[in-house]
């Protein structure tokens, strides 16, 4: 709550309800689930109540606290005349799941990497790899014994993992 010395109109009532002014140090975050990010205001001569309820010119920010998906994180800042601006910040959480580069002692090739349709898989041990997209999704199984080609033409250009079923590892493929 807060009282003014003079009589305020409606407009500068709304005005100040509605103000918002970019004092947060980022417009947007991207944090794996594990990760956390600092959010600064420039003055910390202010008053200040984040959404989450801290009250610093700095909040830490857990993506683990969050979860998985998009927050929007808001702050208001009270000036020295008790005027309340605000800002926000979108924070995306993500599993940023691991991708390992490299190679176990069971020898896999796949090229050409990037690739614009035909890739060839080679492994010197019978296994089956797990065709996914980023988000996870297996979209097919690939059984290779020795040498295979395999047609991705079909798919959409992007990013696609590979997983081999034997070793758990997982191969970034670009189809362009």
């Amino acid at each position: 709550m807060r009282f003014w010395t003079t009589v305020l109109v409606d407009q500068q009532i709304q005005g100040i309800h509605n103000s918002h002014v970019d004092f947060v140090s980022v417009n947007s975050v991207v944090l794996c689930d594990e990760e956390f990010e600092d959010l600064t205001a420039p003055n910390e001569m202010c008053a200040y109540n984040w959404s989450n309820g801290d009250s610093d010119a700095m909040d830490r920010i857990f993506a683990s606290t969050l979860g998985i998906g998009d927050h929007v994180i808001y702050a208001s800042i009270y000036d020295n005349q008790n005027i309340v601006y605000t800002d926000s910040v979108l924070v995306t959480v993500s599993a940023c799941t691991g991708v390992a580069e490299e190679e176990s002692a069971q020898e896999v090739s796949i090229y050409p990497n990037p690739t614009t349709g035909m890739i060839v898989l080679e492994s010197n041990t019978p296994t089956t790899f797990q065709l996914s997209n980023v988000l996870g999704e297996i979209l097919t199984s690939i059984t290779v014994n020795g040498k295979r080609s395999f047609d991705l033409s079909t798919y959409a250009k992007g990013v696609y993992m590979l997983t081999d079923n034997n070793t758990g590892i997982t191969h970034r493929l670009l189809k362009e």
